[in-house]
Formats: C-alpha cells, sequence, structure tokens
C-alpha cells in the first residue's frame, strides 16, 4: 500500500534555479513585447520612417517581426557577460 514510488529530492539551488530562470523568461518576455510595442507605436504615429525597410509592412506586422527579433537578440545577451 506505501509502494507510490520514490520521492525526487531536489536541492535548494535547483529550486532557486528553476525560479531564476522563471524570472529570466519573463523578463525577456516582458522586454520583448515593450520593443515590439513601442516600435508598432513609432511606425503608427511617423508614416515616414527613413529606417523603414519595407513601407507596404503595416505596425502590426512590424511590431511582430521585431519581438521575434528582440527574442533572438536579447536571450544571447547575457551571456556575453559573463
Amino acid at each position: 500500500m506505501n509502494n507510490s514510488g520514490p520521492r525526487y529530492k531536489r536541492s535548494q539551488l535547483e529550486k532557486r534555479l528553476n525560479t531564476d530562470v522563471l524570472w529570466c523568461v519573463a523578463l525577456l518576455i516582458v522586454m520583448c513585447l515593450s520593443a515590439s510595442l513601442g516600435h508598432g507605436l513609432w511606425l503608427n504615429n511617423f508614416k515616414d520612417a527613413g529606417f523603414q525597410v519595407d513601407g507596404d509592412t503595416s505596425p502590426a506586422l512590424a511590431g511582430f517581426y521585431v519581438f521575434w527579433t528582440m527574442i533572438i537578440v536579447l536571450q544571447v545577451w547575457p551571456k556575453r557577460l559573463f
């Protein structure tokens, strides 16, 4: 009746690292969302932006592209610091 299998005991360091990783992912998503929202608002307010490659792209689609671009750029950034 007491054969429920062995319990996996996690150390305090593993628990701490799990929460730290979740905070890093949450921070990455917040930074990427703010960059994509800012880019979309910028393109919405300033139609004649000089840095825009394709003039036919809607601000929402450009913000979507910036979100994924920032995911790629920012997920590598902290590794360069250490």
